[in-house]
Formats: C-alpha cells, structure tokens, sequence
C-alpha cells in the first residue's frame, strides 16, 4: 500500500501537496470534494475509501493532514498512512509556528514544504518501513489501552456528577419535607389557640349576654328590684 499523495490544508486551502513521480489520476478532485466536507471542528482519525483508492486523513488545530494509498483489502495496514500523517505532522508544525499555519493562503508554503513531503513519502513507502510498523503496532496498542482509560475515567466522572445531581436534589427534598413538617406544625398551633380565643370570645359573649339579660330584669346595674324580692 504504497502512499502515492499527500497533502496538509486549513479548510479547503490546500497550504501544500506532493504526488509520487508518472502517478495520474482523478484524486486531487476528489481530495477537494473530501475537504469540503471536513468541518473546522473536526477532530480524530478517518479513512474514506474510493474506488481502489483510499484516503486517509487527521485533523489537529484546525489543520488537515491527509494521504492516499492503493486499496489492498487489508486494513491493518492502515498503520502505516497513519503513522506516516503523525509523521508530517511533526515536522510541519515543527518548521511553522501557529501564527504562519493560520495565515498561510494555499500553497504559500508548497514550495518549501512539498520537497520535505516527497522524503517522507519515500521513507515510508521504503521496505525499512516494516521495522517502523512493529513499533507502530506497539504504540497502537498502547494508544488503545489509554484510550480505554480515559473512557472509563470520563464514565466514573459521569456518574459522579449524576450521584451529585441525586445527592443534591435528595438534600434539597429533605429540605422541602423539613421546611413543611415545620410550617405544618405552626400551622396546627396557630389554629389551636385561634380555637381557644373563638371558645374564649364566645364564653364571653355569652357571659355578657346572660349580664345583660340579669342588669334588664333586675332594674339596673344596682340589681334593685332582685334585692327587694
């Protein structure tokens, strides 16, 4: 699965390219179309197969880093394009600083960086890449088990914000229940002396009443006429 084309671009910009040497064919179209689909928040690793064609691309700080190799059928050798992405990778950002690859128009940097393209290209199309594939193969695995660790520790921290979100809504339930068992009971006291008073008014509405009833029949408040009887 030789790497047969390589690009690095901002967007649809393609900041620089390089293509093996009496290598024809219809990819740069589809390279473009393929771009345009990439959004400026896409993160991550994809492989897009076309034909016999396969494209291959990684996207880091709004930069895409994209090849393409021949379709064998096997996609344990997708190690190697990968590899070969993290490669110019390195060495891009290592020659330009974040600044020149947010401000490059296309192909700016084509003609300094394309040559520096084609040797890694040819590095990685050479058999000495076998030896560099074991050590890919090495770090896949390595990549894998710490990716496996961190989506286990994103699910830990998941749960432990829905176990907080429980906890605080349990907290604020038996606040609730507390703050109404208390309003509850002011409630019943404020209702048994508001009885008490209605009982005591009415005793003495009809204490009043019976006075008055006696002060009529008696001939005044003297009670005159009872005393004469």
């Amino acid at each position: 699965m030789p790497i047969i084309y390589s690009l690095v671009s901002r967007g649809r910009a393609v900041l620089v390219e390089n293509t093996l040497p009496d290598v024809n064919g219809n990819f740069g179209v589809v390279t473009r179309v393929l771009l345009s689909k990439i959004t400026p928040d896409t993160t991550g690793k994809r492989t897009y197969v076309y034909g016999d064609q396969v494209f291959h691309y990684t996207v880091v700080d709004g930069i895409t880093y994209l090849c393409l190799t021949d379709e064998d059928g096997e996609s344990t050798s997708y190690r190697i394009p990968f590899l070969f992405l993290e490669n110019v990778q390195e060495q891009f950002c290592g020659r330009y600083d974040m600044e020149t690859r947010d401000n490059a128009i296309a192909f700016s940097l084509d003609a300094d960086f394309s040559p520096t393209l084609g040797r890694i290209m040819e590095h990685f199309n050479s058999d000495k890449i076998c030896d560099v594939d074991a050590i890919s193969r090495v770090r896949n695995e390595i990549e894998s088990v710490k990716e496996t660790m961190v989506q286990n520790i994103e699910s830990i921290l998941e749960r432990g914000e829905k176990i907080e979100l429980l906890v605080e809504s349990t907290d604020n339930m038996n606040q609730q229940a507390f703050t109404y068992e208390r309003s509850a009971r002011r409630l019943e006291r404020t209702m048994y002396w508001r009885k008490i008073r209605r009982r005591g008014f009415m005793v003495l509405g009809f204490s009043l009443l019976l006075a008055s009833f006696a002060i009529a029949g008696c001939g005044g408040i003297d009670f005159q006429k009872c005393r004469q009887n």
